[in-house]
């Protein structure tokens, strides 16, 4: 998603360094959250965005596990 894209979903004029911060965490959410959804929260979360972007962090991370955990169950990868 491009920082021009964030503000026009959010309504929302971000500096470059603080839309830096928010990319990476859009990068490991975007397998579980689309870029509205993410942008909807993002929004709703107005002064309290640092609690936000470590919960949707919290959340990618355990979506990432669980598709990788299936995956090795699908084809019989042990750890």
């Amino acid at each position: 998603m491009l920082q021009s894209e964030y503000e026009a979903l959010t309504g929302k004029p971000i500096e470059a360094e603080e839309y830096q911060k928010i990319e990476r965490v859009y990068m490991v959410a975007s397998d579980a959250i689309g870029k509205e959804d993410f942008c909807k929260a993002m929004k709703k979360a107005n002064s309290d965005t640092t609690c936000l972007i470590y919960d949707l962090t919290k959340q990618a991370e355990r979506f990432q596990t669980m598709a990788r955990e299936a995956k090795q169950r699908e084809f019989g990868i042990r750890t």
